[in-house]
């Protein structure tokens, strides 16, 4: 189902505000967001947009749980996700998903790249992979994610934001 531009576009301006002035998306934000956009594709569509509304939230969260368990990102960006997912429905989260995941490993690798922390990342990840697939060789133990610093991080909201308005004009 299409998302509502005004409703779409109003969450995601306020949380990427409150996510890079804050570091937090709090969710007073999000849930009536969630509860509108559910409630606009209820009206809008019947019963598949409300089944398509619930299913976009479902697939919001789950998209990026495993990266909030292992401490990569907030909640808060989870339930963004989710929120972007009820108000546009399955196909539109998984495009959101998709996009903002491109545009944040871009972002990643120019903020790698000004910090001049790009090769040794480049050549640590070299390293993993190939004891990856070296035959007999003992993968090397990923380092856990660094949750606690927080300079030099990207507040998600921004490229989820920036794949949410890419899937809205694609």
């Amino acid at each position: 189902m299409v998302p509502t531009g005004l409703t779409l576009g109003s969450l995601l301006v306020m949380a990427v505000y409150t996510d890079v002035r804050y570091r937090r998306i709090p969710n007073a934000l999000l849930v009536p967001f969630a509860i509108w956009g559910m409630a606009l594709q209820a009206y809008a569509f019947g019963w598949p947009g409300a089944a398509d509304a619930a299913g976009g939230l479902g697939l919001g969260l789950l998209l990026l749980l495993p990266a909030y368990l292992a401490g990569g990102i907030g909640g808060g960006d989870v339930k963004l996700l989710a929120t972007i997912g009820a108000i546009g429905g399955l196909a539109f989260v998984w495009r959101t998903f998709l996009a903002g995941a491109l545009v944040g490993g871009i972002l990643a690798v120019i903020q790698l790249a000004v910090e001049r922390r790009l090769r040794p990342v480049l050549k640590n990840l070299a390293f993993w992979l190939w004891t990856v697939v070296t035959p007999g060789a003992r993968p090397a133990p990923l380092a856990k994610l660094d949750a606690e610093r927080k300079w030099g991080r990207v507040p998600y909201a921004v490229p989820l934001s920036l794949g949410a308005i890419i899937s809205w004009l694609w």
